[in-house]
């Protein structure tokens, strides 16, 4: 299995991806800086023969699919809804023909500040931290792998837990 972690900062979920099927190869990629975490905790779950590290900008990195698996977590709300989605048709590019992509994030517009005051409080810290981040909501999130022609998308989400998850493909539910 080819895994590519899009924006992996500590590196955990390319990591125990990789930890968990002994098959796996996994290309990690975020910014030099950020990749130290993600080589250390390779390092301690033993998979680090099996991490590559991409230091390069998402929208730049080469890559070197076709993937199987394509995890993107807690990275598209750091651009506008515009600039989101030309990642995620980026990314689509890359996946094999029955490839998955798996989008992991906070979403708000789906109800209340009062239900959803982790989602909103991040909202509020993306609008001094970035200069055209902003929460998507699970519609907006779903409009993005329709546009990469990606099919079959399932949206995820856990009561209590503030995270999103949304896995699509070409051909219907995984």
């Amino acid at each position: 299995m080819k895994v590519l972690d899009v924006g992996c900062g500590h590196g955990l979920t390319g990591c125990i991806l990789a930890e968990r099927h002994p098959a796996a190869r996994v290309d990690a990629q975020d910014w030099s800086s950020v990749l130290a975490v993600a080589e250390a905790n390779a390092e301690r779950l033993g998979v680090r023969d099996r991490v590559r590290l991409l230091p390069c900008d998402a929208f730049d990195v080469p890559l070197d699919g076709p993937y199987d698996l394509i995890v993107v977590g807690n990275l598209l709300f750091h651009f506008a809804p515009d600039r989101a989605a030309e990642l995620v048709r980026r990314l689509a590019g890359a996946l094999k023909p029955d490839g998955r992509p798996v989008t992991v994030g906070f979403t708000t517009g789906d109800q209340s500040p009062a239900q959803e005051p982790h989602a909103h409080l991040l909202g509020l810290l993306l609008l001094s931290w970035t200069a055209g981040g902003e929460l998507h909501s699970t519609e907006a999130y779903g409009a993005m792998p329709a546009a990469a022609g990606l099919t079959g998308t399932e949206l995820t989400a856990r009561p209590g837990l503030p995270l999103r998850v949304q896995v699509a493909g070409r051909s219907g539910p995984s």
